[in-house]
């Protein structure tokens, strides 16, 4: 972003979609080169939700600090503990295999204010896709959201298995 800003572009001209910039990383890059991209996650901390709002709550009043950002590894953890949990209730046990069956198409409410889903047959989550736009504070505001959760699509069509020693067709 740096040698990007340097080279006179900005987000006026040509925005940069990021993949793997967020709330987290923010405060590490240079605001003025930041304003105006854009950015793509599954949880914003920014979506308007009250169970969002209530997640970010919870997460202040733990950490002490009532300025603490959430972000999307933050409530992919949560969501994977919760689902875990769940799991465990579901199964009556601890036992690997049964927890595993048991979270098979198990769905929760979560902190982004959609109720997502483990797909039943690969263990990937159905959940939203939000595209956000970093504003002049460093603050990432939802500009798109999906109106439902989208099925997971854990491996690239791109990219074909091969078997060891098979030559590429």
């Amino acid at each position: 972003y740096r040698e990007f800003a340097r080279a006179g572009l900005t987000a006026e001209v040509l925005p940069i979609m990021s993949l793997s910039i967020g709330e987290a990383e923010l405060p590490a890059l240079p605001r003025t080169s930041m304003t105006g991209h854009y950015v793509t996650w599954n949880y914003l901390h920014e979506m308007d939700a009250p169970a969002n709002r209530d997640f970010i709550s919870a997460w202040r009043d733990f950490s002490g600090d009532p300025k603490a950002v959430a972000n999307d590894p933050m409530e992919a953890t949560w969501l994977g503990f919760n689902l875990w949990t769940a799991a465990v209730e579901k199964a009556g046990t601890l036992d690997t295999n049964k927890v595993r069956a048991a979270i098979s198409g198990l769905s929760i409410d979560a902190p982004s204010g959609f109720r997502v889903r483990m797909d039943r047959e690969n263990h990937h989550l159905h959940k939203p896709a939000a595209i956000g736009r970093i504003d002049r504070h460093g603050v990432i505001q939802p500009v798109w959201i999906s109106d439902d959760v989208l099925p997971p699509e854990p491996w690239s069509p791109w990219l074909r298995v091969q078997a060891p020693g098979k030559d590429a067709a």
